[in-house]
């Protein structure tokens, strides 16, 4: 199973937020086993898309040299089911930072209607000083961003 719940980043401004985008397939292996006769997208695995790329945004921040991990999420609502099909806007804002680490929030949309907010993702991280560690995750992002360029 892929436990990539995004396709492509769109946008990234550097310590400020990240924009998203993920097409909802029926070929997904999760709709086979979650209701399985109404095929919609499990909220926890909305929120885990919010997640990832909130994560991102942190460990693009931090220009690659952070191990982070979520540890805190407050303030969930999904607000609407989603179906295969639906063509979802991810975005995420960072709140606060330090080296320690990162507080965002977020929202998924499906056109102009909210789908899932998040108030409060709270991520802590490691400092991570190996060059060729922080070239791996680079690179690493690159393919799972699904080919976004950062741009400063």
């Amino acid at each position: 199973m892929r436990f990539l719940f995004y396709d492509q980043i769109l946008e990234m401004e550097l310590g400020k937020r990240a924009l998203a985008r993920k097409v909802v397939a029926l070929s997904e292996e999760y709709f086979t086993e979650h209701y399985s006769r109404t095929a919609i997208m499990p909220g926890t695995l909305l929120v885990e898309t919010l997640a990832q790329v909130a994560g991102w945004l942190n460990v693009v921040t931090n220009d690659f040299a952070i191990d982070t991990v979520l540890g805190l999420i407050e303030g969930v609502r999904i607000h609407r089911q989603v179906y295969p099909g639906d063509v979802l806007n991810i975005e995420v804002w960072m709140a606060f930072s330090h080296a320690d680490g990162a507080t965002l929030r977020g929202e998924i949309r499906l056109g102009d209607e909210q789908v899932v907010t998040v108030n409060r993702m709270v991520f802590a991280n490691g400092r991570v000083t190996d060059p060729v560690a922080i070239q791996r995750e680079r690179d690493r992002f690159k393919y799972l961003s699904g080919g976004y360029t950062i741009r400063k």
